[in-house]
C-alpha cells in the first residue's frame, strides 16, 4: 500500500512540474507571438502572462513538496489546484466566452477535477495507511 501511495505522490509530482511548464511557456510563448505579431499587449494579455507566471511557480513548489513526507502536501496541491481551476474559469467566463459556458469548460473542469479527486484519494490511503 505503501509503494501505491509513494507511486501516486510521484505521478502527481510530474503533473505539477507539466501543469508548471505549460504555463509558464504557454504565457511566455503567447506574449512573444502578440509582441513579434504586431499586435499590442492589452492589459488581458499581460494579466494572464502574469497569472501564468505565478501559477507556474506555485505548481514548481508543489512538485516538489510531493517528493517530501509532510502531510501537508496533500492541503497545498488541492489549493492550487482550486485557486488555478477558478481563476481559468472566472478568466474565460469574463473575457473570452463573454458569460457563456463552453465544451472546453467542462474539458477543463475534468482536467482539473480528475486530479483533484486523485489527490483526496491518495491523502484519504496516506491517512488510512498511517493510522
Amino acid at each position: 500500500m505503501k509503494k501505491i501511495i509513494t507511486a501516486l505522490n510521484i505521478i502527481i509530482a510530474i503533473y505539477f512540474f507539466g501543469l508548471a511548464n505549460f504555463f509558464f511557456w504557454g504565457s511566455v510563448l503567447g506574449v512573444l507571438i502578440k509582441i513579434f505579431g504586431g499586435e499590442e499587449l492589452t492589459m488581458e494579455k499581460f494579466w494572464a502572462f502574469i497569472a501564468g507566471i505565478i501559477f507556474a511557480l506555485f505548481l514548481i513548489y508543489g512538485s516538489i513538496i510531493f517528493f517530501q513526507k509532510t502531510k501537508r502536501k496533500y492541503l497545498y496541491g488541492l489549493i492550487i489546484l482550486g485557486i488555478i481551476w477558478i481563476e481559468t474559469q472566472v478568466h474565460r467566463l469574463l473575457f473570452i466566452t463573454q458569460g457563456k459556458l463552453e465544451k472546453t469548460d467542462l474539458l477543463n473542469f475534468l482536467f482539473f477535477g480528475i486530479s483533484f479527486i486523485v489527490i483526496l484519494f491518495v491523502k484519504y490511503l496516506d491517512k488510512k495507511l498511517s493510522k
